[in-house]
């Protein structure tokens, strides 16, 4: 069977069950193809899907709704009428479900995809609130668990789908609109501090184009002079990518900082450090994190 996995990551959730998927399934005799969202929009790559047998699209859950670049590029497939289609999908949070998979299910359809299962992976949280280690190291292997049923059921092509309610959809939009037309005006008004190197990562890794170097290298001006040579435009869909991935922490809202985790964000080094323990949740959790061990059955 060839399958074709399509996704975007903004700080690396998404990738890590991407690539968990992607190794489950070929431990089941699958052919399995991973593509970036991102390279294919930003390269103008033309998307084949009629080469597979079936596609997953994974992105990470934005204001209870996939994100625009996301939607951007279910917009750019063709027409491939009865082409099986699995949605996968992170957040840091099981509250309400990640919200609804609705609108995103109605614009494949309109493609002629025939979704037929949809699946939600509890990862580490990137925005407010710093988990301890114990648990983000938790949360991986329980969403490798999940994963490997994941796909089972997808070489079964077993039927499971979300239960969408009229309410839980209309929240869902309401708060992805906000979301998105936020998004624009904060991505706009980043902030780069002293602490700037000018290596220029955030320029080459930013998924929409939004960060943009209006000065070479040696300083020479080439444009508008900014901070650092470097501006923020309107097309930030607040992956936070550039925040966690800079090297010197030198990117921050300007405005709203509070979204941002004070200590950073490095989910891969978490997973790979043998000292650290995966023993957080339990069925005697209590509080906040309780609905997080009823998600995952403890």
């Amino acid at each position: 069977m060839k399958i074709c996995i399509y996704y975007f990551s903004g700080t690396g959730n998404t990738e890590i069950i991407t690539n968990l998927l992607q190794k489950e399934l070929t431990n089941l005799n699958a052919d399995v193809i991973v593509m970036k969202i991102e390279t294919i929009i930003k390269k103008k790559i033309k998307v084949k899907t009629e080469k597979y047998d079936l596609i997953g699209i994974g992105y990470p859950i934005h204001a209870f709704n996939a994100p625009k670049i996301v939607y951007d590029f279910v917009h750019r497939l063709h027409n491939d009428k009865g082409k099986k289609a699995f949605i996968f999908r992170s957040s840091g949070d099981p509250f309400l479900n990640g919200g609804s998979t609705k609108m995103l299910r109605n614009q494949l359809e309109k493609k002629g995809f025939d979704v037929f299962n949809e699946n939600l992976s509890i990862m580490p949280a990137n925005v407010f609130l710093q988990f301890k280690d114990n648990l983000n190291k938790q949360l991986y292997q329980l969403a490798q668990i999940r994963i490997k049923k994941l796909a089972q059921d997808i070489m079964k092509r077993k039927v499971f789908l979300q239960k969408n309610s009229i309410i839980l959809t209309i929240i869902s939009k309401l708060f992805s609109f906000m979301e998105t037309t936020g998004a624009k005006w904060l991505g706009k008004y980043m902030k780069i501090s002293d602490s700037c190197i000018k290596c220029f990562n955030c320029v080459r890794n930013c998924p929409t184009g939004n960060i943009v170097l209006v000065g070479d290298k040696n300083g020479n001006e080439v444009g508008d002079k900014d901070d650092n040579n470097i501006i923020f435009d309107k097309s930030c869909i607040l992956c936070m990518r550039c925040i966690y991935k800079c090297p010197t922490n030198a990117i921050h809202f300007k405005y709203f900082r509070f979204f941002e985790i004070k200590q950073g964000y490095n989910i891969k080094s978490i997973i790979s450090n043998p000292n650290i323990k995966g023993d957080y949740l339990s069925n005697n959790t209590k509080g906040y994190f309780k609905h997080y061990a009823d998600f995952f059955g403890l």
